[in-house]
């Protein structure tokens, strides 16, 4: 990133987390080296990603805060420090009850270099998981939508035909896979250009999929 080291991180739940980079001149190398930690419990997933000026973030979901005993605990963004060689805090998500899943993806539509991000943090324990928008000018994630959830493991995003979609994996009691927001399975979502929507029904507004930027 930037000229500098690739960072690499893997999410424990029971320790603080590992930070590692590639070291290329190692003999027989590269080599993942260790460079730093994160240090928080209880984190179940990371998700890593740079933006056009080339800074590196990670954001990492917080299940579990042992020393409170508490599934209600805030999800951070870390940005690379590249004089400090590591990853220090950079933004705190609002809390999540048990935040399990984190996917990101760039918009559709958009000329390279605008970083118009979106970013899904799947809720398990509550009854909805938050999707934020990332903001170049503030350079940080703000709130965008929140989905109503059950269960929530995690999320995937992909383009199908040029338009983005947002699967949902739910953890509910369910025999078989269907769209929307209104059942107990897991969910696909369509992005309408400002927000993420279920199957329309008969009352779908207009203005709900006309879309746009």
């Amino acid at each position: 990133a930037g000229g500098g080291p690739r960072p690499f991180a893997v999410a424990n739940f029971d320790a603080p987390s590992k930070v590692y980079a590639w070291d290329g001149s190692a003999a027989g190398g590269p080599y993942l080296v260790e460079e730093g930690t994160l240090n928080q419990t209880g984190l179940v997933a990371l998700e890593c990603f740079q933006t056009a000026a080339l800074d590196t973030y990670l954001v990492a979901a917080r299940f579990f805060d042992a020393s409170s005993f508490t599934h209600e605990v805030n999800s951070t963004v870390y940005r690379w420090d590249f004089a400090a060689g590591g990853f220090a805090e950079h933004q705190v998500l609002p809390v999540a009850r048990g935040a399990r899943g984190l996917e990101s993806a760039l918009l559709p539509g958009y000329a390279a270099g605008e970083d118009r991000r979106v970013l899904f943090v799947a809720s398990e324990l509550g009854d909805a998981s938050a999707v934020y928008l990332w903001s170049q000018q503030a350079a940080a994630f703000l709130p965008l939508q929140t989905i109503a959830t059950s269960r929530a493991t995690d999320g995937a995003l992909f383009l199908s035909r040029g338009s983005l979609f947002l699967a949902v994996s739910q953890a509910g009691d369910c025999q078989t896979a269907s769209t929307g927001e209104t059942g107990e399975c897991s969910l696909v979502l369509l992005w309408n250009g400002t927000r993420f929507l279920g199957t329309t029904t008969s009352d779908t507004l207009n203005a709900d999929v006309s879309g746009g930027h």
